[in-house]
């Protein structure tokens, strides 16, 4: 993580020289025609987040029926920090870029890649973490030991391998064994039960995610190798330009007081 550390510091000097002209300018006045809703917010005092809620430890549902995680607690500091009230919406993954388009929410943080596919439909923030993609395996299954990336890329040919759709991991699945191959699941808890019953042999996933996952499922492991370099956003609206540079000011404070390290800290990770 240090490299990304070094990365991190380096946007974050930009965002500031960007943002502090923009914020000399708003003080004498709103942009907005709307007054009382100058970020184009679905309801104004509200931050309605969209997330699919199965992706732990970015964000999960708890005993309790609480959303915890790591992007749940960010958003709410970012609603914290615009004096705003976190409303969380859960949804399946495929489904929380289309709320931003459909007037359901505000802004999504799910543990999301950005891509350029995705920047087509969406505006997204600076990268908040680096997460390169690993698979998720049974316990038993043991063909895998010793590789290194380019030796699994070529061993994965022909393996049945699942993804949730939307995911980024759908295309890597694709790119590795052929889409007769990759079966698409809806959220990432059937995905795992579909490996214990070995209805797949791996899935592909982020790699802390992929460890949150485990967790609670003996029968799983981590293949610990990643295979890809990607880094995660929030995403707004695309066009809502105010909305984004609040985003992306709050976002850089966070980077810079350590609050975004001392979040990913609470949940076990260290960048």
């Amino acid at each position: 993580m240090k490299n990304f550390k070094k990365i991190m510091f380096g946007v974050c000097a930009v965002m500031i020289m960007l943002v502090t002209p923009l914020f000399l300018v708003g003080c004498g006045g709103s942009s907005s025609d709307d007054d009382d809703n100058p970020w184009g917010l679905v309801n104004a005092g509200q931050l309605i987040l969209a997330t699919s809620a199965d992706f732990p430890p970015f964000q999960s549902i708890n005993d309790a029926g609480e959303y915890v995680g790591i992007d749940i607690d960010i958003a709410a500091a970012i609603a914290d920090a615009l004096g705003l009230e976190l409303v969380v919406q859960n949804m399946d993954f495929a489904g929380v870029l289309l709320s931003l388009h459909t007037g359901q929410s505000d802004i999504v943080l799910s543990g999301m890649t950005i891509t350029e596919a995705r920047r087509a439909g969406a505006d997204f923030t600076i990268p908040y973490f680096n997460s390169g993609q690993v698979l998720i395996t049974h316990v038993n299954n043991n063909r895998l030991d010793g590789m290194n990336a380019d030796q699994i890329r070529a061993a994965m040919a022909g393996q049945r391998i699942g993804a949730v759709a939307g995911q980024t991991g759908y295309d890597h699945a694709i790119a590795l064994t052929g889409a007769s191959n990759v079966q698409v699941f809806t959220d990432n808890i059937t995905m795992m039960t579909a490996i214990q019953n070995g209805i797949i042999d791996y899935s592909i996933q982020g790699a802390v995610a992929s460890h949150g996952l485990v967790a609670n499922n003996p029968n799983l492991q981590v293949v610990n190798v990643a295979l890809t370099d990607e880094q995660y956003g929030a995403a707004v609206r695309q066009g809502n330009t105010e909305l984004l540079w609040q985003v992306n000011r709050v976002l850089s404070t966070m980077m810079l007081n350590g609050e975004l390290a001392d979040i990913f800290a609470n949940h076990g990770i260290s960048l």
